[in-house]
């Protein structure tokens, strides 16, 4: 038997093992829902959220519920790369709202690479506090968490956010 053949053979048990150790990782929709906070519902998105959203959850009482905004959580999960999905996302919004605070750090259940974009509704009556998260991860899909609610609710909402995207600064 020659000597390489000989080596993968041994080898197979061990990377078997290795596999079966690491065990399935979350699948897209369970990672996806890990993203809506607990007790808002969770559903498939109206057309109007665009071609790439595959998952949308709001709620419709309690604390965070202020005039007509119902706060909401949608995901994206475009096919572009990380860069061209942040292009876009900002592109999308130019004209209608601004970047009040762009961070890095890592989100998701895997801690992924990610871009924390906090965007400020410059209307003065009834503006939304919009935050998404660029979530890159190195295998897999490049994904978007968009997070909505009033901007009368911006600090009680914002560690929810947080929280529900597991974000944490870069160091």
């Amino acid at each position: 038997m020659p000597p390489l053949h000989r080596f993968a053979q041994l080898l197979a048990p061990l990377a078997a093992g290795l596999l079966l150790a690491a065990g399935p990782g979350p699948s897209d929709s369970e990672r996806r829902r890990s993203f809506v906070p607990a007790g808002w519902e969770i559903g498939d998105c109206p057309p109007s959220y665009g071609p790439h959203a595959v998952l949308c959850g709001a709620i419709d009482t309690g604390p965070l519920r202020v005039d007509r905004h119902i706060p909401t959580v949608f995901v994206e999960a475009p096919t572009t790369s990380c860069a061209e999905t942040e292009k876009a996302l900002l592109a999308h919004w130019k004209g209608r709202m601004t970047v009040a605070r762009r961070l890095s750090g890592r989100c998701g259940p895997g801690g992924a690479p990610c871009t924390e974009i906090r965007f400020q509704d410059p209307r003065p009556v009834d503006p939304v506090f919009a935050l998404s998260y660029v979530v890159c991860p190195a295998s897999g899909p490049v994904e978007v968490v968009h997070y909505a609610v009033s901007a009368k609710v911006t600090d009680a909402f914002e560690p929810v956010a947080r929280t529900q995207a597991r974000w944490a600064p870069a160091k």
